[in-house]
């Protein structure tokens, strides 16, 4: 009885899984076509590299929910760019 409520269990995780969205949608993504650049900015992961605030008086922007938000003049993106590098070894990283 165990056995089949495990695999049934499974299963279903299985299921789900092969249904759930793609992570790709969190991905800053840049096109290029001829002589424009297209860019793709994810703006609904709070956690994302790429959030919307609103301005304020003192210049520190405050996070919005951008899904519930009709967005306009005294909202702005920031965009968190890394500088990662894939070799180590140059002399440019810090220990």
């Amino acid at each position: 009885m165990n056995r089949i409520i495990a695999i049934t269990f499974a299963l279903i995780c299985l299921t789900f899984r092969a249904f759930c969205a793609n992570a790709d949608y969190k991905q800053v993504l840049v096109f290029t076509n001829g002589e424009s650049v297209r860019v793709r900015l994810p703006l609904t992961d709070v956690t994302g590299k790429v959030r919307v605030k609103e301005m304020t008086p003192d210049g520190f922007g405050i996070p919005v929910a951008p899904s519930k938000t009709v967005l306009g003049e005294k909202y702005y993106l920031e965009w968190q760019i890394g500088y990662d590098i894939p070799n180590t070894n140059s002399p440019t990283v810090v220990p």
